[in-house]
């Protein structure tokens, strides 16, 4: 995770897709995308990724769990 923090970053974006909206939970489909030299290579690398991220509510309406669910 520390070496994480050394890697440089060129281009970093997040595109909202989607949203689905529930009684206690929110849905958001995204598309992340970027470019990344990580310091154990000597080249950078592209990526473009689409992602689904769930947000549950308690009945006070903050945030109770984060999930990432990979597409």
């Amino acid at each position: 995770m520390i070496n994480k923090l050394k890697d440089e970053i060129i281009h970093s974006s997040i595109e909202i897709n989607e949203v689905m909206v529930g009684a206690d939970v929110v849905f958001v489909k995204m598309t992340e995308s970027g470019k990344v030299k990580p310091t154990h290579l000597d080249k950078a690398i592209e990526y473009s990724k689409t992602n689904i991220v769930s947000l549950e509510f308690n009945k006070e309406g903050l945030i109770t769990h984060i999930r990432r669910h990979h597409g």
